[in-house]
């Protein structure tokens, strides 16, 4: 008996990670467009240029500079403890 390969089920539309992301930064008319991407997770995000965001459909500049400013302060670790 060949035991079937259990199919990962499809994460919940967006995912946890990216509709917390947009709804923090005010952003969440934007979730098809980051999903339908692909992007899950803000991990996904990383290197995320505004090249890629027009390819996405996102083709507000003012928009565009709000999700990379956000993007680039999580993608930066917090400061080290002073010891």
């Amino acid at each position: 008996e060949v035991m079937k390969e259990k199919k990962p089920k499809p994460m919940e539309y967006g995912g946890p990670g990216i509709v917390e992301f947009l709804k923090r930064v005010e952003m969440s008319q934007y979730q098809k467009n980051f999903v339908s991407f692909g992007y899950m997770e803000t991990s996904h995000l990383v290197g995320l240029t505004i090249d890629d965001l027009e390819a996405m459909g996102i083709h507000d500049i003012d928009h565009q500079k709000i999700l990379l400013h956000a993007l680039d302060s999580l993608n930066t670790p917090p400061p080290l403890p002073s010891s």
